[in-house]
């Protein structure tokens, strides 16, 4: 049975996956509250997609994703708390007072994790059940053409110049990050350098296609663009980084050193 804090949660997810988050707001001020709000937990990932299979599937994604690795804590905990209850019987009755310690967060490690576990695994119950209740929002660009090409530029002006950027400095990040690869890298940095060459394509593809919040909006209905009704382009961009960052995982998994 779930408590009010769990409760509340529940309704405030299937809210989300009903109705989606920020489908409605181009503002820059309300993209860097989805993203806060996503880093936060507040909302799960997907929240923004246009459709409701699509928002289930990735909240569903998403919490199972984090329930394995609430599993995975838990045995974990449970290993460590195992081996300090062993260092302290194999010293008492002359124990050290921090074992004593360490026994006692580790146990409310394991217990908070099997907890998030168990409460995960009711609220994937309830996701999995929840039908559309409310139709998807109408692709607008299947009937609707941009006749005055200059007028559309024009008025979305201001907001391709920011998207161009935020690519700008996702470019610089990338690159940067990318750079330690080739040099001592940092093991906290290791995955981050493998996601490197996608952000950099991803930004090089919001370069050269920097459609906005606001004019996805005017053209689609919605913030955020249908994969389907992405430009070629920036899907070939997102292919490619996709090939670099998989290759690039794949040569430092067998140890092949390419610039030496």
């Amino acid at each position: 049975m779930m408590n009010d804090k769990e409760q509340a949660r529940t309704d405030a997810i299937v809210e989300v996956l009903h109705h989606g988050a920020g489908l409605n707001d181009s503002s820059i001020k309300g993209t860097f509250r989805i993203i806060g709000q996503k880093l936060t937990g507040d909302i799960p990932l997907g929240a923004e997609s246009p459709t409701f299979a699509t928002r289930k599937r990735m909240i569903l994604f998403s919490l199972q994703s984090s329930r394995i690795r609430n599993f995975l804590q838990f045995f974990l905990a449970l290993l460590m708390l195992f081996i300090v209850i062993l260092m302290v019987w194999a010293t008492y009755p002359s124990v050290i007072w921090w074992l004593f310690l360490m026994s006692a967060v580790l146990a409310y490690w394991a217990y908070s994790s099997i907890s998030s576990f168990v409460r995960k695994g009711r609220l994937i119950s309830v996701i999995k059940a929840q039908q559309q209740l409310y139709p998807d929002p109408v692709i607008k660009t299947q009937t609707q053409r941009v006749y005055d090409v200059q007028r559309h530029a024009k008025q979305f002006a201001q907001s391709r110049l920011a998207s161009r950027f935020i690519a700008l400095f996702i470019m610089l990040m990338s690159a940067y990050t990318m750079n330690l690869y080739t040099a001592d890298m940092p093991t906290q940095l290791k995955h981050f350098c493998f996601l490197a060459p996608f952000t950099f394509m991803l930004a090089v593809g919001i370069m050269f296609y920097p459609i906005s919040k606001a004019e996805n909006l005017h053209l689609y209905g919605v913030t955020q663009i249908p994969f389907k009704y992405m430009p070629f382009g920036m899907k070939l961009c997102l292919f490619i980084g996709a090939l670099l960052s998989a290759t690039m995982f794949i040569v430092d998994t067998f140890g092949i050193n390419i610039f030496s």
